[in-house]
């Protein structure tokens, strides 16, 4: 498997760029949650173990805190969103 960071489309330059991480994650058959890895690059894991897999995407929006007016004061463009929650890949052995 592998996850690759999304870009945001037709970013102008003159904006802060976004911080985009990536997580892989397995739930075992039994509900613990394994991290394959995570970061703000390409990610590749083998997926050989039983169990779902999911890719999650996170942001951190500095390219909007010019268009948020009063907003920008609580630090809304530095925190940290959610903004790609993948279906699950389910893999039920070899």
């Amino acid at each position: 498997m592998e996850v690759v960071p999304p870009r945001v489309h037709a970013l102008s330059r003159a904006l802060p760029a976004p911080e985009v991480s990536v997580r892989l994650v397995r739930i075992e058959p039994g509900g613990t949650v394994v991290e394959l890895g995570s970061g703000g690059a390409a990610i590749s894991a083998p997926a050989d173990v039983p169990g779902a897999y999911r890719a999650e995407v996170r942001i951190r929006p500095r390219h909007l805190g010019p268009y948020l007016g009063t907003l920008t004061g609580p630090g809304y463009a530095e925190r940290e969103y959610p903004w790609v929650y993948s279906n699950p890949i389910y893999v039920t052995g070899p």
